[in-house]
């Protein structure tokens, strides 16, 4: 639009022209004219909200996950809550359900579906507990006053005489040293029981089966081929799975063994620790035969007269520093870690389960001032992320069968465990083989 005004307009004429300029251009702005498109509306979004909750008592299990629709959320141990990505739209449903459960325990879910109304629902609860293990007798029959004896049978029928270790092959079939019987028996998954070598008789002979002679047998190990390792007194001797007895070493007030899946021996010996291979040769994995605690590699680290003994699929060995009141790692190359001290009390036979979670035997019966024995032991598990509990046992000495907290033992002392995690015990001083469920 264009105004001219001649020379000499009056000023009236000019402002009314102005004016009606700037009318037009406030017009055509208001219209959205002065533009070459047309301007596009931008709806609102709809309004959407989270969906989370609380977590009680999950601990330092591992593994829980929780599933709302399309999405599966992981739950680190120790949470104590959790939120989904994912948001929900107003009046949309919400339906959370659990994946899979923790590694030790079993969990719950409180308030886990609904419709979502005008804001974040957080009323979702999970709720876990650990899980609580169960005590049987798979073999023998004993108690404080109850001598031991020696009778090849199954279950509760059987009969030992103070078992002090037992070790498991890749078939099932676990295997004692029963100490006073001199013997070392066979229990078929079925819970029969046999006698694999010796024959009830002290001795140091080298021969098969029954004519076979053990002097004090202190461990046991087995690899998956059924071949069994035996601490007797100052030596190592094998046992064929036809139950063929000969005698591999001599070693220095030796305690426990293990084997490792490529046939190497593992013997706690003079606080030391010594690493014996397939072929036969002796090195020392770690200390230096000096009574001390200390961490570092090979003989830099001590020992305080180490106990059990156990090696992972990974080559990590696992040691009860008795005296030392903790457990010790030993990696392939020797580095030598604490796990765990001061909350065990003279951990004595120890294994360690698929994921890294060692369980260990302790507490061991002690004198009263009449000489009169008290506490009667129990097992505990030290988790992979360093936490001990207790698993059963821990009350005056007995034997009673039942839940962890409530069963009895009187000095466990050997412990093996399998691969659905159940648990095998030597309770010594009640002549029998303990099972635990968890």
């Amino acid at each position: 639009m264009t105004c001219v005004t001649p020379s000499g307009t009056p000023k009236a004429f000019k402002y009314s022209c102005a004016a009606t300029l700037c009318g037009a251009v406030l017009f055509l702005s208001a219209c959205g004219g002065g533009s070459s498109g047309n301007a596009s509306s931008v709806p609102t979004p709809a309004p959407t909200f989270s969906v989370s909750g609380s977590i009680a008592g999950l601990g330092d299990s591992s593994g829980l996950t929780l599933v709302n629709g399309s999405e599966t959320l992981t739950v680190a141990a120790n949470a104590t809550s959790f939120s989904f990505a994912n948001m929900v739209a107003q009046n949309g449903t919400y339906n959370v359900r659990i994946g899979n459960q923790p590694s030790d325990a079993t969990c719950m879910i409180g308030n886990a579906s609904g419709t979502v109304q005008q804001a974040n629902v957080q009323s979702i609860t999970v709720s876990c507990r650990p899980y609580l293990y169960t005590v049987s007798t798979l073999a023998g029959y004993g108690g404080p006053e109850f001598p031991g004896g020696y009778l090849d049978a199954t279950g509760a029928l059987a009969r030992f005489h103070e078992p002090r270790d037992v070790a498991l092959d890749g078939a099932g079939n676990l295997y004692v040293a029963d100490v006073y019987n001199y013997t070392i028996r066979k229990i078929a998954p079925s819970g029969a029981v046999t006698s694999l070598a010796g024959g009830g008789v002290a001795g140091n002979v080298d021969a098969t089966g029954a004519n076979a002679r053990f002097m004090n047998l202190l461990s046991v190990a087995a690899d998956s081929a059924g071949n069994v390792y035996v601490v007797d007194g100052d030596a190592i001797r094998k046992v064929s799975p036809l139950g063929t007895v000969t005698t591999l070493l001599a070693v220095n007030s030796p305690q426990g063994i293990a084997v490792d899946s490529a046939g190497a021996l593992y013997i706690t010996s003079n606080n030391s620790v010594l690493k014996v291979t397939s072929n036969g040769v002796v090195a020392k994995l770690a200390g230096n035969d000096s009574a001390g605690f200390a961490d570092g590699t090979s003989g830099a680290a001590l020992f305080n007269h180490p106990l059990g003994v156990t090696v992972d699929s990974s080559g990590n060995v696992y040691v009860a520093d008795s005296i030392n009141q903790a457990i010790r790692k030993i990696s392939p190359q020797g580095q030598v870690t604490t796990l765990a001290s001061g909350s065990l009390v003279m951990p004595q036979g120890l294994t360690v389960d698929g994921v890294g979670n060692v369980y260990v035997t302790g507490d061991p019966p002690q004198l009263d001032q009449a000489l009169r024995p008290f506490g009667g032991g129990s097992v505990r598990k030290l988790s992979r992320n360093g936490v001990v509990t207790l698993v059963a046992g821990g009350n005056p000495n007995g034997h009673t069968d039942g839940a962890g907290p409530n069963a009895q033992f009187y000095w466990p002392i050997g412990i093996a465990v399998d691969g659905a995690g159940n648990l095998y015990i030597a309770d010594s001083l009640n002549s029998a083989i303990r099972k635990i469920v968890p």
